[in-house]
Parts: structure tokens; C-alpha cells; sequence
């Protein structure tokens, strides 16, 4: 969207699967075929309507090697995926295949679209997600609130913005994306009402023995929420059950837990609402 290619309102033709290179992927959700927004694609979480439009980087039918650099400019470069952030605790780096090697290719730069395919942590992808919501700015994040002199007195630290990461229209379309697909789901009905809510689900195939199962799955749901004076928090919840084998779903059980702990946190900010 920052580069004007698309728009939530942007349409393409939706079918259950797509063929990249030598594999087939399919959205989890079938039966969805024919002319489709890519606000119902987010809203769907449909894996085809991702492809399609990162698609659109390059020549329009492949996810060519400038699509994957932009791609890659963008996870990697700009929202800090797969590289430490800096926190103040032990942390990994995760890691992105370049998309000019062997790895980087077509295949796992289609599921990279869709969340697959790439070793991040939940700090990488709150601090990306939180520059995508409030204009567009990539703070490093921190646990510290701040540091205490010999007197007791608190002196706040200074959040450090690194870099742009998105354009100001952008990020207010991303909140408007977030909080539209939030609505569509039943998880705002349990919303406190006068707030800006919106979120995204998320459900993927585990990785078991160095590789994606369908026999396990994982669910994660990241969202933000404000009020008159636009978003305040960002909360990811992620829950699994490793070696299981329960099939685990981003809407039934990660959902559930980001609302109450959103509601929670209305209240503990003291949050204003909209006016």
C-alpha cells in the first residue's frame, strides 16, 4: 500500500489454491472462489490473496526477485525481522533467507507472505506490528520504564524512535484494515465499547522433526487498542501445545485471551475513550 500498488479495496480472483513454481498452496478456508477484496483476504486470512498481492511487486504472476527484495526490505530492513532488537533480555535473532539465495526463493517467499517459512520471535514481530499502527514508527523496545537517583526520584527513559518503517497514510490504513477485520469476527462483540480495537488472527502448521506438520497447529492473535488519541497498546498472544497434536486456531484460542487481557488494559492505562 505505501507504494500505491493496492488498496483494501483492491479486487483479484480468489480460488481455494494458486501454483507457485513446482507446489500448490491453498488457503485453509474453501469455498470462498471469484472476485475478492484483499480486505477479504485479511479478513479470511486467505493464503492466495497474499501471494496475489505480493505478486504485484514483481511482473504480476511471479514473486520475482525484485518482489523479493522488496519483500525482504521490508521484514528484515525495516521491521527488524530476523535480527536481535536490542531488548534487555537474552533474545534470538531468528532468521530470513535472503531472497537472492538458494533459499529465498519463489516457494518460501509466497509463505513468507502468509507468516510461514521464516524463524522470527513475538518481540520482532510486536515492535514491527506497533510501528504499522501508530504512523508509522519503529521504536526499539525496552523493559525499562525508566531509572531511579539517589533520591528515589523516577526519570522516565526516553522511547528511541530508529526508523520510518511506513508512510503516516499507510499505517492509518493498516488500523483501519485491523479494526475492520476485527469487527467481522466475533471477538468484538466482547470489545469495551468507545475504543478503537483491531487485530489479526493467526493459525499455522507447527514444525515438527525440521518440519511443517498438519497434524499440529498453533495459534497466535496480535492486536492493538486506543482511544481518542489513537492506538496505546499492542498485545500478541501465542498458544500451543507442542508434540500434542491438537489442532489450535488463532480466532478460538488465542483470540479470546488478547480480548481480556485488552479490556484489562483499557482499564489499567485508564484509557480515554473515542470521543
Amino acid at each position: 500500500m505505501t507504494k500505491g500498488i493496492i488498496t483494501p479495496s483492491s479486487t483479484y480472483n480468489n480460488t481455494d489454491c494458486i501454483k507457485v513454481a513446482d507446489r500448490t498452496m491453498c488457503n485453509a478456508l474453501r469455498g470462498l472462489g471469484g472476485t475478492m477484496t484483499i480486505q477479504g483476504a485479511f479478513n479470511n486470512s486467505l493464503n492466495v490473496g497474499t501471494i496475489t498481492a505480493i505478486r504485484k511487486l514483481g511482473n504480476g504472476s511471479q514473486i520475482n526477485l525484485p518482489a523479493r527484495q522488496t519483500l525482504y526490505e521490508y521484514y528484515h530492513d525495516k521491521f527488524g525481522f530476523g535480527a536481535k532488537t536490542g531488548i534487555e533480555l537474552g533474545e534470538a535473532s531468528g532468521y530470513i533467507y535472503p531472497p537472492d539465495s538458494a533459499e529465498g526463493n519463489e516457494v518460501r517467499y509466497s509463505a513468507m507472505t502468509y507468516g510461514q517459512s521464516m524463524n522470527l520471535t513475538m518481540v520482532q514481530v510486536a515492535a514491527g506490528f506497533s510501528s504499522l499502527v501508530n504512523g508509522g514508527q519503529y521504536y526499539k523496545p525496552t523493559i525499562l520504564v525508566g531509572t531511579i537517583d539517589e533520591s528515589g526520584n523516577l526519570k522516565s527513559s526516553e522511547n528511541k524512535v530508529i526508523r520510518q518503517t511506513v508512510s503516516g497514510g499507510t499505517s492509518s490504513q493498516m488500523r483501519t484494515m485491523l479494526t475492520t477485520a476485527r469487527r467481522s469476527s466475533f471477538l468484538s462483540k466482547s470489545d469495551k465499547s468507545g475504543y478503537e480495537i483491531g487485530g489479526k488472527t493467526g493459525t499455522s502448521e507447527a514444525v515438527v522433526n525440521g518440519a511443517y506438520t498438519q497434524k499440529e497447529t498453533i495459534a497466535t492473535y496480535i492486536g492493538y487498542g486506543g482511544g481518542k488519541n489513537g492506538a496505546e497498546y499492542v498485545i500478541m498472544v501465542r498458544v500451543a501445545a507442542p508434540g500434542k497434536g491438537i489442532n489450535l486456531q488463532g480466532n478460538l484460542h488465542a483470540g479470546p485471551i488478547f480480548t481480556d487481557i485488552s479490556n484489562w488494559m483499557i482499564d489499567y492505562m485508564k484509557i480515554a475513550p473515542k470521543e
